[in-house]
């Protein structure tokens, strides 16, 4: 039986400098038909570039902030620009923006860029392989785990308890604002988490999720980004029982995934109930070293 996707009406705004250089109205009518607004948002391009802006709410208006500006900047909107906005799911809005000509404006792909991503993609995998290796060879106690918490969908937040083992309170507090059912299809397995600090490249998997679900893992699994693109994960199986998520350095890196961060990983289902692709939902939680 397929899940009916809910589909959002598109809307424009004129660009008028004033008005807008600083933060945009989002229209109160798209707003209306949202369950929850999201906190966060990312604002796309044809060419796939986006940018991370905050969605705030100021009287009964609701508005792209803290990011619009490097937005307005990045784009060289000019007076009278026309953007138009397609809501894709997953907090993603697709912008086409249109000048003073009625045409769309299109930007050229930036080849040096791409270039340089390369080189940085090839150094990650680099750091990737030598931190591997120190794991595989430092496979202690180390409790002070990233698991924020980890359970079966549910209308309510996990019990304080149970974070209170691992967190301090001003992280609980944090953690029990993260609404987990704005994000995951309430049958499909999931975690929150948190960059490890030092370590990176792994996440680890509760050890519930997978006896709950019966999980069955494959050693190559995919992290899907937000934008989905799709990254290479692997998946190990400590002495001790644990199981180990590797492959996140550049997810992160090209995510701009900071220490503070709290990571949400679903487990797609696939043919057969295989798990081999982890939707990953990034809530930004300000402030961290990244």
């Amino acid at each position: 039986m397929s899940t009916k996707v809910k589909k959002y009406p598109g809307f424009f705004k004129t660009f008028v400098l004033e008005q807008s250089s600083k933060r945009l109205h989002i229209p109160n009518a798209f707003i209306a038909v949202f369950t929850r607004v999201p906190k966060n948002a990312i604002l796309r391009i044809r060419n796939g570039r986006f940018w991370h802006v905050k969605v705030c709410r100021s009287d009964n208006n609701v508005f792209f902030e803290d990011g619009w500006e490097e937005f307005v900047d990045s784009n060289s909107l000019e007076e009278r620009d026309f953007l138009v906005f397609h809501y894709s799911g997953n907090n993603i809005f697709d912008l086409k923006i249109f000048g003073k000509s009625w045409c769309e404006k299109m930007e050229k792909p930036m080849k040096k860029i791409k270039t340089e991503e390369e080189k940085e993609d090839e150094e990650e995998e680099e750091e990737e392989e030598e931190e591997e290796e120190e794991e595989e060879t430092d496979e202690d106690n180390d409790e002070e785990n990233e698991i924020v918490s980890n359970k079966k969908l549910k209308t309510e937040h996990c019990s304080k308890g149970s974070i209170n083992n691992m967190k301090g309170e001003n992280t609980e507090t944090e953690d029990d604002a993260i609404d987990p059912s704005q994000y995951v299809q309430p049958t499909n397995p999931y975690f929150v988490a948190k960059p490890r600090k030092g370590r990176r490249n792994e996440l680890h998997v509760p050890l519930d999720v997978i006896e709950d679900y019966h999980l069955k893992l494959p050693k190559k699994i995919i992290l899907r980004d937000p934008l989905h693109r799709d990254w290479d994960g692997k998946v190990v199986h400590w002495e001790d029982g644990r199981v180990v998520l590797h492959g996140w350095t550049r997810f992160y890196r090209r995510n701009f995934v900071k220490d503070n961060d709290r990571i949400i990983c679903e487990f797609l289902p696939g043919r057969d109930r295989s798990w081999t692709i982890i939707l990953v939902h990034i809530v930004r939680m300000g402030s961290g070293q990244g």
